[in-house]
């Protein structure tokens, strides 16, 4: 069986990484899964000069370490961890993701921006349980 961590690598993946081996069994796969931004010109937008394509580089390959960084410390808890990191819409991402995998869960933080965001805008949270066919568990940031 696998499950799947959606990180999005502020202080809440912390509460993620403590949660995985409270629900996971032994020998299950983990799929740890960060959804950078997409790339500038994909969302119709002017990339800029090169500096500013290889900043969005840097920062993606920095943040690539961070979750490789998340899942060697899953893994020393006796699960396979694998860490991958993709551009897009976030929710529709961690959706395609746990398809694909066929997951039996997801594991995700829950940030609250407040009350006027969350009509306004929405979260990503609220996506995912909304179109999830699998059980969705929500960490609560933990101060």
């Amino acid at each position: 069986m696998t499950i799947l961590a959606a990180i999005d690598l502020t202080s809440s993946s912390d509460d993620v990484i403590r949660a995985i081996p409270q629900v996971a069994n032994q020998g299950e796969t983990v799929i740890m899964l960060h959804v950078a931004d997409p790339e500038p010109d994909f969302v119709g937008f002017d990339p800029g000069p090169d500096v500013v394509r290889e900043q969005i580089e840097k920062e993606f390959s920095q943040q690539q370490e961070q979750l490789e960084n998340f899942a060697e410390t899953v893994s020393l808890n006796a699960f396979k961890v694998t860490a991958t990191q993709k551009r897009g819409a976030s929710a529709a991402v961690i959706m395609e993701t746990a398809d694909q995998h066929d997951v039996r869960m997801i594991i995700m933080g829950n940030r609250r921006h407040g009350t006027v965001y969350d009509i306004l805008v929405g979260s990503v949270a609220e996506e995912v349980i909304r179109a999830a066919a699998q059980p969705v568990l929500m960490v609560p940031k933990n101060d």
